[in-house]
This record gives structure tokens, sequence and C-alpha cells, in this order.
């Protein structure tokens, strides 16, 4: 007959989860009132440039603590819960991802602009903040809008959310979810359209990669495209509307040839697929 566990024995397998719990709760506390106090007063700074900045650096920092306060709810270290680890693709395969999400995005532009919707909305303030941006103004939006939101975003809804939805719903819906739950994020009609496809293709790049490093540096590069596009722009014409299927063709044929590619890992290496490789690592 096996014994009870001991008072201590007991007390030394609680301890662990009371301090998880204690470092999620100061996680989520820090979040919510960075997010509570600090937009207020950057709605007050005059230069909208700089409002923007500060705001996106807010809100990727935002989503960089809840990721971080929900990964510490888990036993596994919190950079192979978030998938933080180097990942499964070489560099070029990572740089054709990143021209592929370019491409997607392009076509999600030149739909937007022919469907009248780049007119008004968040993405037309973003576009007139960032119009003429030159010196250090163009160097914080770098920064601020092109870098910082894409590391947030990423380690929440690619590294918390869908990575642990895999578990519970499987890739596929994993991927979609935490799309949709992107595209939401974005609170606007027409970016939250534009941002749930993109979602899809970095959800589908942090699969294939079996990480988030890969869909971070994706989602900066076509931030930073974005950035330095608003801001040096001369007011050229949008590509035409028939080169869209040509820009989305272009994106679904970079993820088929990292697919493959991301097939040639060597044999018995933790497959992205397979969720419970982050806990036998850990091990």
């Amino acid at each position: 007959m096996s014994r009870a566990p001991t008072p201590s024995k007991h007390y030394r397998a609680i301890v662990p989860r009371i301090e998880r719990g204690i470092r999620a709760t100061l996680g989520l506390l820090a979040a919510t009132a960075l997010l509570a106090v600090v937009p207020a007063r950057i709605a007050a700074l005059p230069e909208p440039l700089v409002a923007l900045s500060l705001n996106a650096l807010t809100t990727a920092a935002f989503f960089s603590l809840l990721a971080f306060a929900g990964a510490t709810l888990s036993r596994t270290p919190s950079s192979a819960r978030l998938g933080i680890g180097r990942g499964r693709l070489p560099g070029p395969a990572v740089a054709l991802l990143a021209l592929g999400l370019l491409s997607t995005s392009q076509a999600l532009d030149t739909l937007i602009a022919h469907l009248g919707g780049a007119s008004d909305g968040v993405l037309a303030h973003v576009e007139a903040a960032l119009a003429g941006a030159r010196g250090w103004r163009l160097g914080l939006a770098l920064l601020a809008v092109g870098i910082a939101p894409a590391v947030g975003e990423e380690l929440f809804f690619r590294g918390l959310l869908q990575r642990g939805l895999t578990r519970r719903v499987g890739v596929g819906g994993a991927i979609a979810l935490s799309a949709l739950a992107f595209g939401i994020a974005h609170l606007d009609r027409v970016q939250g359209a534009a941002a749930l496809v993109l979602g899809l293709y970095l959800g589908a790049v942090a699969q294939l990669c079996g990480g988030v490093r890969a869909a971070i540096a994706c989602h900066a590069v076509n931030n930073l495209a974005a950035v330095l596009s608003a801001a040096l722009a001369t007011g050229a014409p949008h590509l035409p509307l028939a080169l869209v299927p040509l820009e989305l063709l272009l994106g679904a044929g970079a993820l088929a040839l990292a697919d493959t590619r991301s097939r040639l890992w060597a044999p018995g290496a933790p497959r992205p697929d397979r969720p419970d490789s982050d806990r036998r690592a850990a091990r």
C-alpha cells in the first residue's frame, strides 16, 4: 500500500503552482495598467507621428506582457511554451516566406484601394501620420510601428494563443482561431479583414518553422515595408487589380516551397505539428 504524501511533499508540489499564478497575475496587472493609463496621456501629444509610435510601442508591450503572463502558467519554460527557440527552416527559406507575405500584403492593399477602403479608418490615419517622415521621426516609426508590434503580436497570437490551441483544436483550427483573434484585435473593419488574412499566413509560417522567430521576422519585414512606403510615398498609383491573383499565388507558392523544405529536417527531430515536442524537450 502506498503512503499518502507527507505535508512537506505536498507543500513542495503546490509552491511552484502558486509562484506561477503570482507571476501570471502580476504580468496581467502590469499589462492592464499599461493599457489603461498610457494611451490617454499619449492622446494629448500634439505630433501625430510621435503619438502613433508611442501607441504602437504600448500595444506591443501589452501583448508581450500578456504572452509571458500566460506562458508562466505552464510547467514548460516560457521560451519553449511561446516557441521562441530556433526555428527549423534556414535563413533563405525564411526570406522566401517574408517575400510571400509582402506579396500577399500588396494584394490586399490593392484590393482595399480599389474598393475604396483606404480613404478612411485606421489605415488612412496611419498613412497620414507617417507621410513625409524623415530623420529621427522615421527611425522612431521604423522601430515602434515596424518592429515592436511584430514582436509583441507574434508572441501572443502565434506563440501563446496558436500553440496553446493546437493541443485542443488541431493545427488548422489553431491557425484559424488565432488569425481571427488577430483580425478582431485591430478594432477596424478594413484593417481587421486584412489582418485576418495575414494572420493565416503568419500562422502557417509559425507552424512550418516550429516557432515564432520566423513569423516575427516576416511580420517585421512587412511592417517596415509599409512604414517606408507611407513615409516615402511619391503619389504613385496602386497596382492594377488584375495582378491581385498573381500576388496571392506568389504568397501561396512561398508557403508551398517552405513546406517542402520543412519536410527535410533530420529524422527524429521534434516536429512543429507535435505540440508535445516542447514538453519532451523541457524534461
